[in-house]
């Protein structure tokens, strides 16, 4: 393991979170403060002589060999168990994103519609930043990783101007699909209608929807990461395609009525 991580040249948080877990498969030793060199002397650098057949996980333990030569030349060999890795690992940035799930509804300026009820759908995304770090044993032991991750808690905290029910800000529970995921989406309705919509912020003919939302990544030992994100997104304008009066009747009439008189 020394030989591995001077060749690849880990960073020193990497390297110290190794030292640690290393040393901590002797805890149980009574005393213990190091490796014996038969002189009275203990070297704590346990990772100089343990060789890692297998590195622990948050989940399952892992396992190594240590030997020295008996003074009749014979090897002597000793398996030691490496306690598992719970709740003892750096953690890696966690992201997240609101973004629209369907377009948004166009909004009349008029009354006659403000009792009308509209579903604003939006989209929540957690992310675990590990590209770096998930495809290597030696940074997968020290950093949580998405091999680690149990599920995603993704929610809708608020929509600035708009009360949202209990049932709105729930959070929607993501299992990753396979330990290759590294993020999880939700996709989350906010109900409302027309009047709610016109008393938020306006930007020239477009109301203002400001979305704050939380993912939260919990892993499959105890512990677990949140991280918020907002973003602003705005109605689309109304647009009125067409006005049906009893004077537009008339001119359409007297259109078509001059028409068959040049066609007869």
């Amino acid at each position: 393991m020394q030989h591995i991580m001077t060749h690849f040249n880990y960073n020193q948080q990497t390297v110290q979170k190794l030292k640690d877990w290393m040393y901590n498969t002797f805890n149980s030793v009574n005393k213990f403060s190091g490796i014996p060199d038969g002189n009275g002397h203990y070297d704590p650098n346990v990772y100089q002589y343990l060789y890692v057949q297998s590195a622990p996980t948050i989940q399952y333990s892992g396992s190594g060999k240590m030997w020295h030569v008996r003074p009749n030349g014979s090897i002597w060999y000793q398996t030691f168990s490496i306690p598992i890795l719970k709740n003892n690992k750096y953690d890696l940035p966690v992201k997240c994103y609101v973004s629209l799930a369907s377009t948004l509804p166009s909004i009349p300026e008029n009354g006659e519609q403000d009792s009308q009820r509209v579903r604003l759908q939006f989209k929540v995304q957690g992310v675990l930043e590990d590209d770096e770090y998930y495809k290597d044993s030696v940074t997968r032991s020290a950093f949580y990783t998405r091999q680690d991750i149990k599920n995603w808690d993704l929610n809708i905290d608020k929509i600035a101007g708009l009360q949202l029910t209990d049932e709105e800000k729930k959070s929607v529970t993501v299992v990753p699909k396979s330990a290759a995921d590294n993020q999880g989406i939700a996709t989350i309705t906010i109900e409302t209608t027309v009047a709610d919509i016109k008393k938020l912020p306006k930007l020239v003919d477009k109301y203002q929807l400001a979305v704050e939302a939380t993912a939260k990544v919990a892993y499959k030992d105890t512990h677990s990461q949140k991280a918020e994100g907002n973003n602003k997104f705005f109605t689309n304008k109304f647009q009125v395609l067409y006005m049906y009066t009893q004077q537009s009747q008339l001119h359409n009439l007297s259109f078509h009525q001059t028409l068959g008189n040049r066609t007869g």
